[in-house]
């Protein structure tokens, strides 16, 4: 095996297998320039927490675990304008249509959104799962309507 190095300004993640008869060596042949992951949940907080944003295509059904956990630890969500994907990001996103151009329109606006704009909507989505989605408010709701 050798030495692993990024190539470009993208980001190189190695995510080696236990099973790997190699795995044991990883250590020794990762640069700075790589990430090594120890999980895929690791591996998918890295990616949420670095990446430009994260696309929603869901349009059926409710509320989507892999939503909150967007809207939760990801700088900008692009969501597909739906009810339940409206009621679950309210003013922390922006959204697409199923129009033709529409979506290609919000990725290229989304590449150029002032840095002000994007911290925005970060704290704005932080802050509706924090308020609504929270095991804090969730358990109280219950508690509300068991121990009425």
């Amino acid at each position: 095996m050798e030495e692993l190095r990024k190539t470009g300004p993208e980001h190189l993640f190695v995510l080696p297998t236990v099973a790997h008869r190699w795995s044991q060596k990883w250590n020794s042949l990762i640069t700075s320039d790589v990430r090594l992951c120890s999980s895929y949940a690791e591996l998918l907080k890295y990616i949420r927490e670095n990446a430009l944003g994260y696309l929603h295509g869901h349009s059926v059904g409710g509320t989507n675990p892999s939503l909150l956990e967007a809207l939760g630890s990801t700088k900008l969500n692009l969501l597909l304008d739906v009810g339940f994907n409206k009621e679950v990001g309210e003013a922390g996103a922006l959204y697409w249509s199923t129009k033709q151009g529409d979506l290609k329109r919000l990725l290229e606006s989304a590449v150029n959104l002032e840095q002000t704009k994007r911290s925005e909507l970060a704290k704005l989505a932080k802050q509706r799962i924090k308020q609504q989605y929270s095991w804090e408010k969730i358990v109280a709701d219950y508690e509300n309507i068991f121990l009425r």
